[in-house]
């Protein structure tokens, strides 16, 4: 895609769509459930759909299906291309992005009083993958 706004696509309904769940989510102080569901995504793959809050299920199912402006074979390229390349890249990523952690006072810090690189390195390095 060159960058230009794909036919019948609103960015700003895509980029703010969920603004209202989230409002909702702290207006019925709902937000620890959801974080405690999403915490169980690092152990399971699926939820069942009831466990959300009422505002995250309804939201869920309108989301569902891909826009019409989607292209689902790229969609499909893209996974096979991280699938081909994607570790690869991670561990480029986690080589290039956790020393510059060490070299920013603030970082070094943060690492050196969780001790987090010597509890848990793995959950640590894909952390400060995500960060950058």
């Amino acid at each position: 895609m060159s960058g230009a706004t794909p036919p019948g696509h609103d960015a700003q309904h895509w980029r703010y769509s969920g603004d209202g769940v989230i409002a909702e989510l702290f207006a019925r102080s709902e937000v620890d459930q959801v974080n405690a569901l999403m915490r169980t995504l690092i152990r399971n793959e699926f939820l069942e759909p009831e466990a959300f809050p009422p505002a995250v299920h309804d939201y869920l199912a309108q989301t569902d299906r891909l826009p019409a402006w989607a292209d689902p074979g790229l969609i499909a390229a893209g996974g096979r291309l991280f699938e081909e390349h994607g570790p690869k890249l991670i561990l480029i990523l986690s080589l290039y992005s956790l020393p510059f952690d060490y070299l920013d006072h603030k970082g070094a810090q943060v690492l050196a009083l969780t001790t987090r690189m010597l509890s848990n390195p793995a959950r640590r390095v894909t952390e400060v993958c995500n960060s950058r």
